[in-house]
């Protein structure tokens, strides 16, 4: 009798644990889709409404992204102007990606991508010196020279108090007639998240 109870009392403890045990899982998300703002920091979300709001603009525009011009543009990326630890890799390579997608422009190696360009001047020399063969042997004077240059910007006021705190972003884009220095195109996506503290229980 005394051990049936012992065994009934450690079941029931581990029935118990079980259910006070707390699990978690991940899962798939869409990039593209809106779900319940946690955080009033830049997310994946906000990365999408950015670019897809850009690159409508840019395609829309007549010059130079104009079907047929193909213009060699330099696309220097995003530079991070907010107080948070931000990549902004995503929405320079998301851009970058649609445009060459689109084939209206022709984008040439971006100044920021150090290694990448170490890299290829690297190789652009080996493949014009005598260790290259004369059937693969490459010529000078072949790179192309950006008419325009692309670059842009985010920048965050944040503001908070005892109970709610909000940032705003802007995303800048801007494109540069390289010869003449005039601001042929420019475009803005402001983003506004705002969290408040939950009173319950307090």
């Amino acid at each position: 009798m005394k051990r049936a109870s012992t065994l009934l009392t450690a079941v029931t403890l581990g029935l118990l644990l079980t259910g006070c045990q707390t699990t978690s899982q991940s899962v798939y998300q869409d990039p593209k889709q809106e779900s319940i703002v946690k955080t009033t920091r830049f997310q994946a979300y906000d990365v999408g409404k950015v670019t897809d709001k850009m690159i409508d603009s840019m395609l829309m525009s007549d010059y130079p992204f104009k079907p047929g011009t193909r213009q060699v543009v330099r696309w220097a990326g995003v530079k991070n102007k907010t107080n948070q630890h931000l990549d902004t890799k995503m929405i320079t390579n998301r851009i970058r990606t649609q445009l060459v997608r689109s084939g209206r422009v022709r984008l040439v190696s971006d100044d920021g991508e150090n290694d990448i360009r170490k890299s290829i001047a690297n190789e652009r020399k080996l493949s014009r010196s005598s260790a290259a063969s004369a059937t693969t042997r490459r010529q000078t004077g072949l790179m192309s020279a950006s008419a325009f240059k692309l670059y842009g910007d985010i920048q965050e006021i944040a503001s908070r108090d005892s109970n709610a705190k909000s940032s705003a972003y802007l995303v800048t884009i801007n494109l540069i007639d390289v010869e003449t220095g005039e601001l042929i195109w420019a475009d803005e996506k402001e983003i506004i998240k705002a969290k408040t503290r939950s009173t319950f229980g307090s």
